[in-house]
């Protein structure tokens, strides 16, 4: 899988860096500043384009929106400093499936890359607590209008599946789960459907991301 990460900050870039490393089928990636988009030609397939916003909205809307042309991404994930309700609408109209915080955590990016490329979407609380709306296949319902995203835990998390969560954020599989908490695979399998019923999450790492995003790991 061949990334393309354009960020200027070089501290942010190499901490980026190291996440994508660690992710299983990355074996490419290819480091740019926002200054040098227009002038860089394309070449190969990009899996997965990382964009690292800057202080200029208008300018970085324009180059994500260069860099998605040029470089045709099969998925798209964009980091800010600070959140602009008006360069996310932007952004998600250009196809990216991501918008999260340079102050993230590296387990939170993490997740967060791996949710993008698994064909999910994350987008933390914006302004007023509200988001671009998805519509059911992931992408931008323009009659919906903004809606408020998804609530926290239904309910507090038992310590079984606090438990679980953690194991489920290490990466390890069912089986190995069901060996350290002593249960069979089955019985991890429902524990987890509960727990992604309280995370509001689909899968593993929707449960993982959305657990990092409300404090609970």
């Amino acid at each position: 899988m061949n990334v393309l990460l354009i960020e200027d900050q070089p501290v942010f870039q190499a901490a980026v860096r190291r996440v994508l490393e660690t992710i299983q089928g990355v074996n490419s990636v290819s480091l740019m500043t926002p200054d040098n988009v227009a002038e860089q030609a394309s070449s190969g397939t990009v899996e997965l384009l990382v964009f690292g916003c800057t202080s200029r909205s208008d300018t970085d809307l324009r180059l994500l929106s260069d860099a998605v042309r040029k470089f045709m991404p099969y998925r798209s994930l964009v980091f800010y400093d600070t959140p602009d309700p008006s360069f996310i609408y932007g952004a998600v109209l250009s196809g990216v499936s991501g918008y999260v915080p340079k102050s993230a955590t590296p387990m939170a990016v993490w997740a967060a890359i791996n949710l993008v490329l698994a064909g999910g979407y994350c987008y933390p609380p914006m302004a007023g607590g509200m988001a671009p709306a998805m519509s059911s296949m992931g992408a931008l319902n323009p009659a919906s209008g903004p809606i408020a995203l998804r609530a926290g835990p239904r309910s507090e998390l038992t310590k079984r599946q606090y438990e679980l969560l953690r194991l489920l954020a290490s990466g390890v599989n069912m089986r190995i789960i069901g060996e350290r908490m002593g249960i069979s695979v089955a019985t991890v399998k429902s524990h987890a459907r509960s727990l992604y019923w309280k995370l509001s999450a689909s899968n593993q790492t929707e449960a993982v991301f959305n657990a990092i995003q409300r404090g609970l790991l």
